[in-house]
């Protein structure tokens, strides 16, 4: 599954000709299905004392060209939770 998430990602880089990196319908708070960003797998891999990754998102700003992996961290009970 990654390969094939991985191969359809890099067929719609290969369309950058088309600028659509620029086209400000980006610019928003995207929910991540998968992400393969070391700061996104090292969480869901290494979280201790009953924490667990939850909803990740990648806000999105063409204006500026910037975005971020922001993560969602759960404790499994509900005990606390912080992004």
């Amino acid at each position: 599954l990654a390969r094939k998430i991985e191969a359809r990602a890099a067929a719609v880089e290969r369309q950058a000709a088309r600028n659509n990196a620029k086209d400000p319908r980006l610019s928003d708070s995207w929910r991540l299905i998968y992400s393969n960003g070391r700061e996104i797998t090292n969480l869901a891999t290494g979280l201790p004392l009953g924490f667990v990754l939850g909803k990740t998102y990648q806000p999105v700003d063409v204006q500026t060209g910037r975005f971020e992996n922001q993560g969602l961290v759960e404790h499994r009970l509900g005990l606390a939770r912080a992004s």
